[in-house]
């Protein structure tokens, strides 16, 4: 299913759990030797089941995330807790189910997660309207679309979850910002500013499709801080609250 290399750090090393779901190139190794592990092994993805061991769990999320930075992890727990999803997804986890977890659903984060990391200058957005609904991990190849702004967009999408900063963003396409900004806006159709809001909402729209997630940690996980803002920017761009686009979509 997967050709690239994926890392579970579990309560119970051995577990056939991971191996089941996502053969066959998974390694799982034990919570206590987490860290050891990220840094001897050459991984793509990360997941971090915590079992009820949520605390330890998170201060190794940190840890991780300080020593390979680059490494994207998908954080499980057994805790039904708003707070410690906030606490995930603020401490670099990039995405977050909790057990019991939907399959596919977890399948669908894996794909999309590795769909960016493996080819990051190909794996595009589409450039449809945010109407269309279309996944991130349905984008299509941009053909045209320089090498420097690829990599932006790319850069983009890992980072949903922070801050953004238009000069951090430049930086990425090796270029100033206000060359920057004209060229993005020339090949792309949309600002930089634009484009950004537009990705978040589109990857909400499909965290809304799961129930497993309230909307507050939605909205932490694509990057809005504020609650009154992400309605505010989703409603915009769909016409709709995300909890009635969600009550809207379940019907």
């Amino acid at each position: 299913m997967f050709s690239r290399k994926i890392l579970v750090i579990t309560q119970h090393e051995g577990s056939a759990e991971y191996q089941d779901l996502l053969p066959p190139v998974v390694e799982t190794y034990s919570l206590e030797n987490g860290l050891e592990v990220v840094k001897a092994c050459d991984g793509d993805l990360l997941v971090l089941d915590c079992g009820t061991c949520t605390s330890l769990c998170l201060d190794v999320l940190q840890d991780i995330k300080l020593v390979r930075p680059d490494l994207p992890v998908i954080f499980v727990t057994e805790a039904s807790s708003e707070e410690v999803a906030i606490r995930a997804f603020k401490s670099g986890a990039r995405d977050y189910f909790r057990k019991p977890f939907d399959p596919q659903e977890f399948r669908k984060s894996v794909r999309t997660i590795l769909h960016f990391k493996c080819s990051p200058l190909e794996k595009l957005l589409s450039n449809s309207t945010i109407q269309n609904e279309v996944a991130v991990e349905n984008s299509r190849i941009m053909d045209g679309i320089p090498e420097n702004i690829q990599r932006a967009i790319c850069f983009i999408e890992k980072n949903l979850s922070n801050e953004l900063d238009l000069e951090q963003i430049a930086r990425e396409a090796c270029t100033s910002k206000f060359h920057f900004c004209r060229q993005f806006k020339r090949h792309i159709g949309m600002s930089p500013v634009h484009f950004v809001i537009t990705a978040r909402i589109r990857r909400a729209i499909a965290l809304l499709r799961r129930k497993d997630l309230p909307v507050s940690v939605i909205a932490i996980q694509v990057g809005f801080n504020d609650l009154s803002e992400f309605d505010k920017q989703f409603k915009k761009v769909t016409g709709l609250t995300p909890s009635t686009f969600r009550k809207s979509s379940a019907a």
